[in-house]
């Protein structure tokens, strides 16, 4: 914590990307931080108009995602499609046992397999395991990008996105409760192509990399003035 502190109290400038962040840095090195917008580039990932959103959610990622959920959920029926990079999180649902075949597993895709699955899935579900624990915004992101429904665990990041059109907080593990959530949230957006597109835009408007470059630009030409 010590290195921490002193690297952050000598640094030109500390830039963060949500508020716990920012209150933490007032808290360790007592010194302000700036909020930077979390990125994602729009122009990769967007609303596809020719591709039909189909029966599966989608759950993305590589940390803090609740496993034993994601399970209990496919076991009612509703067909999962669980992306990832993480051989431990693969061999979950791959080895024998339970979880076998339980949920369908895409490992190490590729960006654009992952744009796809996005523009198809009916709605992103991300079940994060901690609150406090900062997951889940690239997916959240990447999702809204395409114009795809997110539904996510309340907590640190989730606080973040609660106003965003699109995103909607779960304060439930009840499975039966999940899933009418995830039936009630995809036939609001399901194939709804203005809805798709005001997500689009919404996230576009905030995150996008030329939004960001500016914010990151400005903020440098502030250093750079105040040095001299």
């Amino acid at each position: 914590m010590f290195r921490l502190s002193l690297l952050l109290r000598r640094a030109l400038a500390v830039l963060v990307n949500e508020p716990a962040t920012l209150e933490d840095v007032r808290r360790i090195a007592k010194r302000d931080a700036v909020l930077i917008p979390y990125v994602v580039d729009t122009s990769f990932f967007f609303v596809d108009a020719d591709k039909l959103r189909n029966d599966f959610v989608l759950v993305p990622g590589n940390n803090g995602r609740d496993e034993e959920l994601v399970c209990a959920l496919a076991a009612t029926g509703v067909r999962i499609i669980r992306v990832t990079f993480d051989p431990a999180v693969r061999e979950y649902y791959t080895s024998t046992g339970p979880n076998r075949e339980l949920v369908g597993v895409h490992f190490a895709v590729s960006y654009s397999d992952l744009r796809d699955l996005y523009q198809r899935a009916a709605i992103v579900w991300l079940p994060l395991k901690l609150r406090n624990h900062p997951a889940g915004q690239t997916a959240v992101l990447e999702a809204l990008a395409c114009g795809t429904p997110v539904l996510m665990s309340r907590g640190r990041i989730a606080e973040l996105f609660s106003t965003y059109p699109g995103v909607h907080l779960c304060d439930t593990d009840s499975v039966q409760a999940i899933r009418e959530q995830i039936i009630r949230f995809t036939n609001i957006c399901s194939n709804d192509r203005s809805t798709m597109y005001k997500i689009h835009q919404y996230v576009k408007a905030r995150h996008s990399p030329e939004l960001v470059t500016a914010h990151v630009r400005t903020l440098l030409h502030e250093v750079v003035n105040d040095l001299r």
